[in-house]
């Protein structure tokens, strides 16, 4: 016998609990932080500005977005990852062919 909990999945987005100690400074002196308005991270949707593909920020990716590489709480997702691939391919290049770094400093790497 086939019970209707195996047959239909579950669609309800994950959620974890955020770890704001583990915040960049400046998340942790943000709005959010300070008014305590982020206890987890939920999957959030979002459609990529450059091809147009559905996009799912997922709760895991969020923890690692600002608890481990320290991004700042309030930057959004806008670019699927194959477009965010390409978009950083780009900007390697750029830079190596100009010999300057992101702010337009010339680099005194060698």
């Amino acid at each position: 016998m086939t019970t209707l909990i195996n047959t239909i999945p579950d669609t309800r987005p994950s959620t974890i609990p955020a770890d704001t100690t583990r915040w960049s400074a400046q998340s942790q002196n943000s709005v959010p932080c300070q008014f305590g308005w982020v206890t987890h991270y939920t999957d959030k949707a979002y459609v990529c500005r450059t091809c147009g593909t559905p996009c799912i920020f997922t709760a895991q990716d969020q923890k690692y977005t600002y608890e481990v590489k320290k991004a700042y709480i309030d930057q959004k997702r806008n670019l699927c990852r194959p477009c965010w691939n390409q978009a950083n391919a780009i900007r390697s290049t750029d830079q190596a062919l100009s010999g300057t770094v992101g702010c337009g400093k010339k680099s005194t790497a060698t």
